[in-house]
C-alpha cells in the first residue's frame, strides 16, 4: 500500500513538473507581456505549493517561510521562494525524466515557434538586432538574440544529463553554430567552460579540481575573480569585451549601495542601468540572504557529488554563466528551474522506470 502511494505521489509530482515546464515554454515562445509574465510566475509558484502536499517537508520549510515573508516586501524575492519550493519537491523526481520532459517540450515549442514564424502569426513580435561587426540577427520573438541562444544552449545541457556524458565534438559544433547564428558570446563562453570541465573530468585532474572541499571554494573563487576584474578593468579589458561590458555595468551600482541595501536589497537603483550578473541582480533584489541561501544549496549538492558525476561540469559552468546573464534566475526561464533542482542535491538518480 505504501509503495503504491509513493508511485502515485511521484507520478503526481512528475505531472506538476511537466505543467510547469509547459507554461514556461509557452511564455518564452509567445513572448507575452510583463503583466502576463508576473501572473504566470504566480501560477507556477502556486503549482509548486500544491506539489508540497505530496512531499515530506524538511528543514527547507524554514527557508520557504523566510523568503515568503521577504516576498511580501520585495517582489523579486519570490525567485528565492520558488527555488525553495523546487528544492522541497525535487527529492521525489528523477533527474533524467526531468531532462527528458524539458528537452522534448523545448524542441516542441521550437517547432511551434518556427511554424508561427513561417505563417507570419507573430511577425510583429520579431525584432532585428544590429552589431558593430555588420551582422544582423533576429531575436526570433524571444526578446533578444542572447536569450534565444540560451534557450538553444540548454538543449545541450539536457542532452548531457540524458546521455550522462559530454560529447566534445557535438557540444563544440552546436555552440559554434549558435554563436555564428546569433553572435552570442555568452553561449560561446559557457560552451568553452563546459568543454574544459569535461576534459578535467576525464583525466586524473578531477581528483584535484573536483575534490569536495575544492568544489565548496569555487563560488568564492568566482567572487574573487569578479571583484579583481571589476575594479581593475583597464588591465582586464578583454574580459569586459567578452562579456559585452556586463561586468562593468555592475560597478555603476556599488556607489549607491548602503548596508541596508546589502541586507535586504535595494529599490533606488537607476532602472536604466542593466545588471546582467545574476549574483548582483539577486543581491539588489533580496539582499545577502538570497546569496547565503544559494550557497547553502550549493553545499548540500556538493556533499552528494562524486568525481565521476556528469552534473559537476554542468553545475560549475552554470556558476560561470551567472556572471554574464541574469535572466537565468527568472522563474519563467526553464533552464534555471531545471538547474535549481540539480543544485538542491536531493534529486533521485538511477533508473527511470
Amino acid at each position: 500500500m505504501t509503495g503504491s502511494f509513493v508511485i502515485k505521489k511521484n507520478r503526481i509530482l512528475e505531472i506538476l513538473f511537466f505543467i510547469i515546464i509547459f507554461l514556461v515554454n509557452l511564455k518564452m515562445t509567445l513572448n507575452i507581456s510583463d503583466f502576463a509574465t508576473a501572473n504566470l510566475s504566480i501560477l507556477i509558484i502556486g503549482i509548486s505549493f500544491i506539489s508540497l502536499l505530496f512531499t515530506k517537508i524538511d528543514d527547507n520549510i524554514y527557508w520557504i517561510v523566510l523568503f515568503f515573508i521577504l516576498s511580501l516586501f520585495r517582489v523579486e524575492a519570490s525567485k528565492m521562494l520558488f527555488v525553495s519550493l523546487l528544492v522541497s519537491i525535487s527529492r521525489n523526481l528523477y533527474i533524467d525524466k526531468m531532462a527528458k520532459y524539458s528537452f522534448c517540450l523545448t524542441v516542441l515549442f521550437l517547432i511551434i515557434n518556427y511554424g508561427l514564424l513561417i505563417l507570419g502569426v507573430l511577425h510583429e513580435e520579431y525584432s532585428d538586432f544590429f552589431y558593430k561587426s555588420g551582422g544582423v540577427v533576429s531575436d526570433m520573438g524571444y526578446g533578444n538574440p542572447n536569450l534565444f541562444s540560451l534557450y538553444l544552449f540548454f538543449l545541450v545541457i539536457f542532452l548531457v544529463v540524458l546521455k550522462k556524458e559530454i560529447n566534445t565534438f557535438l557540444v563544440a559544433f552546436i555552440v559554434f553554430v549558435i554563436y555564428e547564428s546569433f553572435y552570442s558570446r555568452t553561449v560561446l563562453f559557457s560552451g568553452c567552460i563546459l568543454l574544459v570541465l569535461s576534459f578535467v573530468q576525464k583525466t586524473n585532474l578531477k581528483k584535484c579540481f573536483f575534490n569536495k572541499y575544492i568544489l565548496l571554494s569555487y563560488p568564492f573563487v568566482i567572487l574573487f575573480f569578479f571583484i579583481v576584474v571589476l575594479f581593475n578593468e583597464s588591465e582586464y579589458s578583454f574580459i569586459h569585451e567578452i562579456s559585452s561590458g556586463r561586468l562593468r555595468y555592475s560597478l555603476l551600482v556599488f556607489g549607491e549601495l548602503t548596508p541596508n541595501n546589502l541586507l535586504i536589497g535595494a529599490t533606488n537603483i537607476d532602472e536604466s542601468i542593466i545588471i546582467d550578473v545574476a549574483y548582483i541582480s539577486l543581491l539588489l533584489s533580496s539582499g545577502i540572504f538570497s546569496l547565503a541561501y544559494l550557497y547553502n544549496l550549493y553545499c548540500k549538492a556538493v556533499s552528494k557529488f562524486d568525481y565521476n558525476l556528469i552534473l559537476i561540469p554542468v553545475m560549475l559552468q552554470y556558476l560561470f554563466l551567472s556572471l554574464s546573464e541574469s535572466a537565468i534566475i527568472n522563474t519563467y526561464l526553464w533552464g534555471g528551474l531545471f538547474f535549481w533542482i540539480v543544485m538542491s542535491g536531493k534529486y533521485s538518480c538511477g533508473k527511470t522506470n
